[in-house]
């Protein structure tokens, strides 16, 4: 089977674009999830040696496994594009290449022999693409590891890689080889006379008589470009997937900033004390607004979620939680709860239904009176009345509060400053946003890739086509208006029609990472994102129109366009 061998790869560096773009995609997923895995691995080994963990080391493994979650899942996702654009390819090249199929099979050579030398060369070749990706990654995992060292303001942080992320990364990766199977299976499964005559395709022939009868108000352009439904499926596709890639990427990056923003608004106090044990005697102390927190389960469609709930004061100047509309919530009733729009998002909570908390092992009904924006994540809030009563607790009893002024606080209270707690929504806000940039730079990678080498395989399809053209002596601009610039308009129209079931896959992926990752995600866009991915859309496809119409330009002159007519 060498014969077989050496043609299927002198038939692949025939076709170097396509297989440049194969190649970086699968460089690109593996280097995505080396970039941040290698950055992880070490430290969360470092810190699982470790008996016992400080407050910045617990924060730091929080947002360790975060990442984690995220890379693993992106890894996922890349894997799956990819794999789809193998498919593309090899159904691009077994189609090409069906004369060749069928005179190996002539010619005695087994089809299942056949299919095993594509799928080894296939694996070889990503493989090849994965070394490259963790030789890179290894060493841009610098960025993220000094990146957590200014954050949490420690040096003895390293690199390092588990053997068994390692593993999935290349099973992962080695994915979309297994998408050549059915493709080359289904091409040389044949009988060589079929695969010989290469225009005896029933389908094409029903597609054929199919656009025939469309009405001539169509234009012979469209008409044309219908002939091949799975070329326009698969550039359909890809404008799907070009749209929701950028506007994840974009969405991560806003949300938070949104996020910090959020959590920023309606505290007015400059420490938040908290004591071990509770209090009681308030003070009547203008300065002091008292507060009672406790622990609880919140018992949701058979989970048990971890959380917080909060008695607050009524008259509450020092934290003021503010609803979905911007209104300050005022007055919570007696047993109601304010819960935050983490849980309300994630779990499907609305306002005025019932929901049931597990605090100090007994299950509670409460209402939820409000939503409110700026809530911590998983805390609910209630009147302090109504959780002392809960509590069957003395009034006043308190275990936090709110001040401006430090005055007679025991050492055994913690202070939080309202400085402190920016710095780490901040710090936070940093870590989300340099993952967010790295999707973002990475979803547009393999968004154009994607978008490019599904228009070129067109392109590339029609290449014979316009040769003959040219010599029946149709101009350029006929030539272009009949087999190129048909797909703007088409692809524009994908784009409007695709926009808002993009956009509801691409809420789906945020709580789906938002649950895995036990850290809210709210998805955030508006027109002018996708403005923006309409005009990259049209940008991409214009350099593509350009490089090929360049590359018909060269051949044309240089006189080599006998050969593509053959």
């Amino acid at each position: 089977m060498k014969y077989f061998s050496k043609y299927f790869c002198k038939s692949l560096l025939s076709m170097k674009p396509n297989i440049i773009i194969l190649f970086s995609l699968s460089m690109l997923s593996s280097f995505m999830y080396f970039f941040v895995q290698i950055s992880i691995d070490g430290n969360i080994k470092l810190l699982d040696g470790k008996t016992i963990l400080n407050n910045t080391d617990k924060e730091l493994l929080i947002s360790l496994q975060s990442n984690q979650t995220l890379a693993l899942s992106f890894l996922l996702i890349f894997s799956l594009i990819t794999g789809l654009i193998y498919f593309m390819f090899y159904k691009k090249h077994s189609a090409s290449h069906q004369k060749d199929y069928g005179c190996f099979i002539a010619h005695g050579y087994s089809a299942d022999k056949m299919a095993g030398i594509v799928l080894l060369i296939s694996i070889a070749f990503i493989a090849a693409a994965y070394i490259c990706g963790l030789f890179l990654g290894w060493i841009s995992s610098d960025i993220m590891l000094n990146l957590y060292k200014e954050i949490y303001s420690l040096e003895y942080l390293r690199k390092g890689l588990a053997m068994q992320n390692g593993l999935i990364a290349l099973i992962c990766t080695l994915l979309p080889a297994l998408s050549s199977i059915p493709i080359i299976i289904r091409t040389i499964d044949k009988d060589a006379i079929n695969l010989l005559n290469e225009n005896n395709n029933k389908v094409n022939l029903r597609v054929g008589r199919f656009t025939r009868n469309l009405t001539e108000k169509l234009g012979y352009s469209f008409r044309l470009a219908l002939r091949k439904p799975f070329q326009l499926l698969m550039s359909t596709i890809a404008v799907a997937l070009f749209t929701i890639l950028f506007t994840m990427s974009f969405s991560l990056n806003l949300s938070s900033q949104y996020l910090f923003h959020v959590m920023s608004e309606g505290r007015n106090y400059k420490y938040d004390i908290t004591f071990p044990t509770r209090q009681t005697g308030q003070k009547g102390n203008r300065d002091h607004v008292y507060y009672l927190s406790e622990p609880i389960n919140i018992n949701l469609d058979k989970k048990r979620i971890e959380g917080s709930i909060m008695g607050i004061e009524p008259d509450n100047r020092f934290l003021s939680l503010n609803n979905m509309k911007k209104e300050v919530i005022t007055d919570i009733p007696e047993n109601n709860v304010v819960i935050s729009q983490a849980l309300a998002s994630l779990y499907s909570i609305q306002q005025g239904t019932g929901i049931s908390i597990t605090l100090n092992n007994k299950t509670i009904s409460m209402s939820v009176f409000d939503i409110a924006e700026n809530a911590d994540n998983f805390t609910i809030y209630t009147s302090k009345n109504t959780l002392e009563v809960l509590l069957n607790i003395q009034d006043g009893s308190f275990n936090g509060l709110y001040t401006n002024v430090l005055s007679d606080v025991p050492d055994t209270a913690h202070i939080q400053s309202i400085y402190e707690r920016e710095k780490q929504l901040e710090e936070n806000n940093v870590s989300n946003r340099i993952s967010a940039v790295i999707c973002q730079i990475l979803a547009c990678i393999i968004g154009c890739l994607l978008l490019y080498l599904t228009i070129l395989l067109k392109f590339q399809e029609d290449t014979k086509s316009i040769f003959i053209l040219d010599m029946m002596g149709y101009t350029s601009k006929q030539i272009n208006q009949m087999f190129i610039s048909v797909y703007r308009p088409a692809l524009n129209i994908a784009f409007l029609l695709l926009l808002i079931p993009s956009i509801e896959i691409c809420k789906t992926i945020h709580k789906a990472l938002s649950l895995a990752t036990n850290d809210y995600i709210p998805f955030q866009s508006n027109v002018f994102i996708s403005l923006i991915i309409l005009i990259l859309l049209n940008l991409l496809y214009s350099i593509i129109k350009y490089l090929f119409d360049f590359k018909i330009s060269h051949i044309q002159k240089s006189g080599d366009s006998v050969k593509y007519l053959n």
